[in-house]
């Protein structure tokens, strides 16, 4: 039938409920939010979805999808919150970076400082200096979402604890670098949450 014939479009049309696989999961939030999941990353936000349908007993809708991954995936700050840093490159090696900043561990700030070969590195490296890190760096991915200067950046993390355990993160900014980091504490902030 044509779906003019019933006040629909040709446009495709993504049900998800509890028995919805990850990938129209994936599908909403890049066609609706911009964000396009690493496909390592798309079973764990598909679970979470889908048990949340499953709760509700209904379909959700793109922003309850929306909602979720953000509550879940996005620029955790619990327990360690990013109060500050600066990140430079070291003067006696221009390929190497330093990492000084100030962490909020549920309240308590602590300065870390760590050099590394990229940012990111810098900052695993001062995480592991205070003894958090429990975990290796697998996969780090990023991309802009807009277009133009007034862009955003998603940068996406996964770690893997010494337990064998794996954990994605998503870092949402203005700024690249700083998504980076975010990603990695929201990825290191839900290995914490999750004994």
């Amino acid at each position: 039938i044509d779906p003019r014939d019933i006040g629909r479009n040709y446009e495709a049309i993504i049900r998800i409920n509890s028995q919805s696989g990850k990938g129209g999961v994936a599908h909403v939030l890049a066609r609706d939010f911009g964000f396009k999941l690493p496909k390592r990353m798309q079973p764990e936000v598909g679970s979470l979805v889908n048990r949340l349908a499953d709760q509700r007993g209904v379909e959700l809708t793109g922003q309850d999808i929306y909602d979720l991954f953000e509550e879940g995936f996005v620029n955790l700050d619990q327990p360690l919150k990013l109060v500050s840093y600066q990140i430079n490159r070291t003067a006696d090696d221009p390929v190497r970076y330093r990492f000084a900043g100030v962490i909020s561990e549920t309240g308590r700030e602590i300065p870390l400082e760590g050099e590394g070969n990229g940012p990111i590195n810098s900052f695993v490296r001062a995480i592991e200096k205070q003894g958090w890190k429990n975990f290796h760096l697998q996969d780090y991915e990023q991309h802009a979402i807009g277009h133009g200067s007034a862009t955003s950046s998603a940068a996406y993390i996964l770690i893997e604890r010494h337990d064998g355990r794996q954990f994605h993160g998503c870092g949402l900014d203005t700024n690249i670098e700083e998504a980076g980091l975010k990603a990695l504490l929201s990825a290191v902030n839900r290995a914490k949450q999750t004994a």
